[in-house]
């Protein structure tokens, strides 16, 4: 009796190139974020952040017609400028919605796969551990970057054509590079630090505990030594500081009084963060590896 149906069939597509074939990894697991049923407080938080560069966005905008002051008598003068200070400002105030957003979409992004007994599968298709952690990192950079470097660039270049002109162009011409530096270097880390606690349990929820008690941890022992010690030096120990030290290097401030109450360098601040980071990756590939089955 001859049989015609067939189940099985070869698959007749064509892999992806290889430079690109982690963000299969990162698409998926973004499109199931925003279906499932935390997407409404995904949402939420993705809402709040844009409000608050759509405030950045208004001051802008009331500068650039500054009649609209001038309506209701408020002495231009008196108010903060449109400077360096100004964008570093707007990528700092979502701190707090990077680090909610960090926890809520990362904690489970290995645990999960790590509980399941997954990571053996994912590596047994056309995917390195290098390719499986990029598309991993990618769930998380690229929010990060899209409520820090994105928006804050587009109200850069919105200042730049309203009100701004040739000369603040000519003088802010690096603030591109330092926005853009700064995101990035805040995205890989929050990334790897994730990752990298979501890598050593197999719940989700132990993975945001584990991040949140390093954030508080390492703080508290930056406070202790300071304490003990007398000496302000200790503070490059908080990643907190570090990041702000930093900000204020890239985006030319070292004149500031700020600046000068940190008893580090921007650079010096910007090796520890490095060096954090580092170490995160380098936990992640001993967590995450190929298993050899045939030996």
């Amino acid at each position: 009796m001859p049989v015609y149906d067939q189940h099985y069939h070869p698959w007749a597509g064509k892999p992806r190139p290889r430079w690109h074939r982690w963000l299969v990894i990162t698409r998926y697991h973004l499109s199931l974020l925003f279906t499932g049923k935390g997407r409404n407080i995904l949402i939420l938080i993705l809402v709040s952040a844009g409000f608050i560069h759509f405030c950045f966005l208004a001051y802008v905008y009331v500068m650039a017609n500054r009649q609209i002051l001038e309506q209701y008598a408020i002495p231009v003068e008196r108010l903060p400028g449109i400077n360096a200070r100004f964008f570093l400002t707007e990528i700092i105030a979502q701190t707090l919605t990077v680090a909610i957003l960090t926890l809520i979409m990362g904690a489970g992004l290995i645990a999960d796969d790590r509980r399941d007994n997954a990571i053996p599968l994912y590596l047994s298709k056309p995917l390195t551990v290098t390719e499986y952690l990029l598309g991993k990192l990618g769930v998380l950079a690229l929010p990060i970057l899209g409520i820090t470097a994105v928006p804050t660039l587009l109200v850069f270049v919105l200042h730049w054509l309203g009100g701004g002109g040739k000369e603040f162009i000519l003088t802010y011409w690096r603030l591109p590079f330092a926005i853009v530096a700064l995101s990035v270097l805040i995205a890989l880390f929050c990334g790897a630090l994730m990752l990298m606690a979501s890598s050593l349990v197999k719940k989700g929820a132990i993975a945001g505990v584990v991040v949140v008690g390093l954030f508080i941890g390492h703080n508290v022992l930056a406070g202790v030594l300071n304490g003990i010690f007398d000496s302000r030096k200790f503070m490059i120990i908080s990643l907190q500081f570090d990041f702000y030290r930093l900000g204020l290097w890239l985006f030319g401030l070292e004149h500031v009084q700020e600046a000068q109450e940190f008893p580090f360098s921007g650079l010096a601040a910007a090796g520890v963060i490095l060096a954090a980071t580092a170490l995160c990756w380098a936990i992640l590939w001993r967590q995450v590896r190929p298993v050899e089955v045939v030996k």
